[in-house]
């Protein structure tokens, strides 16, 4: 199944127009998360949500979109709600500080 993070990402991609580019993927995931995350990270995981998951499709660098846009509004009132947001949010963060104790 997708990562916690790849989640989240697709969560915020339903909820943010804004969110269809790296920076913009970057910047929700900075509010939903209160922090950021590297560049890479998130990178890796669109990566993952376009090759492995067929989710996404690149339109070019850093630009994303879904492959399947008729189903964003069914799929957007299922899995983009507030609570769901909350709870990808939460288990990426706890997924994270498992992965490093550094992080607070």
């Amino acid at each position: 199944g997708a990562t916690d993070l790849e989640t989240l990402i697709a969560i915020l991609m339903i909820r943010d127009p804004a969110a269809l580019d790296l920076a913009g993927i970057r910047d929700a995931l900075q509010q939903a998360l209160g922090r950021g995350i590297k560049k890479d990270e998130a990178e890796e995981a669109l990566d993952r949500l376009v090759k492995l998951r067929s989710i996404l499709v690149s339109d070019g660098p850093a630009s994303y979109r879904f492959t399947v846009p008729a189903m964003l509004p069914q799929v957007g009132r299922e899995l983009a709600t507030d609570e769901d947001l909350k709870t990808a949010a939460e288990r990426y963060i706890q997924e994270s500080n498992h992965a490093d104790p550094s992080s607070v």
